[in-house]
């Protein structure tokens, strides 16, 4: 239609109270040729409807809200959407991030990260990887992302912001960014009495300080023990039995996603079960565990110390072990 196609070229004067109406039909009656609209405009600088446009509309909605409005026409694997999506992250992927003009940067940079929100995680991989490397083209755009995003009451966002701001780092370790982007991280995740409960971004930002530390480059006011676990939280609860959690299913309106955290369910066994493998029961209160070398030079010298023929040492020490 000619609405569509002349909104890419209007200059500002063209943007009527009309123009305004038009679209808010659209966002209520046809969600997807709004966000066509849009995605068509997210990366053209001084446009009236580009990506601080949709910044503006997205950031005051709830998680749910938000959901509806935007990140469910993305979970598809085809669709006009996804098709338009993946061009601009093809774009940002590919581009040199030395040469891109800064604010088209910018902008890709602001779409790109609301497309963290998606529950189509091949989606949400490539636009981490296409956000680095606009990152490395642009070390002011990290910390100008956390202040926008930090609000965002969707805990994925964070997680692969902090997740690309790492990977700038280590693809372009240069002093001030190093330090630029430790210290935003120190600020905003460690600043409060306890970040975010979540592993993934508590794993990265962790990561980004203690990338800092070994130069010597954090905040003279910022403590690294900040970012030591437990980190100022309460004691993890294992003893909730099957019964609470079916109770907190109930209370909660629907048990769809207690039932996906469990073995031989999607989340588990996508997203649970790789942060929790390597989970140690051990209290910070005790001794560490030994680790598996540690281990190993054990079992050695036990069998060294029973002496004589190795065969036997071994039959007696697994005789021993047995009988304890």
């Amino acid at each position: 239609p000619v609405f569509y196609a002349s909104l890419r070229e209007r200059s500002g004067a063209a943007f009527t109270q009309r123009t305004k109406d038009i679209l808010d039909w659209l966002w209520k009656d046809e969600p997807e040729e709004k966000l066509a609209i849009l995605f068509s405009n997210s990366c053209v600088p001084e446009h009236m409807w580009n990506a601080d446009f949709l910044l503006g509309r997205l950031l005051p909605l709830s998680l749910p809200d938000r959901d509806s409005a935007w990140s469910r026409y993305f979970a598809s694997d085809a669709s006009e959407l996804v098709d338009r999506a993946a061009q601009i992250t093809n774009w940002a992927l590919n581009v040199d991030p030395r040469i891109v003009d800064a604010e088209v940067a910018r902008l890709a940079a602001i779409t790109l990260t609301w497309l963290f929100t998606v529950t189509n995680r091949t989606i949400r991989d490539r636009a981490t990887k296409a956000l680095v490397n606009l990152l490395v083209g642009t070390p002011t755009l990290f910390p100008d992302l956390m202040k926008q995003f930090r609000a965002v009451d969707d805990l994925y966002v964070l997680d692969r912001l902090l997740a690309a701001g790492y990977g700038a780092i280590c693809l372009d370790p240069k002093d001030d960014r190093i330090a630029e982007t430790a210290r935003i991280v120190a600020e905003m995740i460690f600043g409060e009495s306890e970040p975010p409960v979540h592993l993934s971004i508590r794993d990265w930002a962790c990561s980004i300080v203690e990338r800092a530390a070994e130069r010597h480059l954090l905040p003279a006011s910022f403590s690294i023990a900040r970012a030591r676990s437990p980190f100022g939280s309460p004691p993890a609860i294992f003893n909730v039995t099957k019964d609470e959690l079916e109770k907190i299913a109930v209370a909660a309106g629907d048990s769809t996603i207690a039932r996906s955290c469990q073995h031989f369910h999607d989340f588990f066994d996508y997203v649970i079960s790789g942060e929790i493998s390597d989970f140690s029961e051990t209290s910070l209160t005790e001794p560490p565990p030994l680790t598996q070398d540690e281990r190993a030079d054990r079992f050695e010298a036990l069998v060294r110390e029973l002496g004589g023929d190795p065969e036997a040492r071994l039959n007696q020490l697994l005789l021993a072990v047995e009988a304890a």
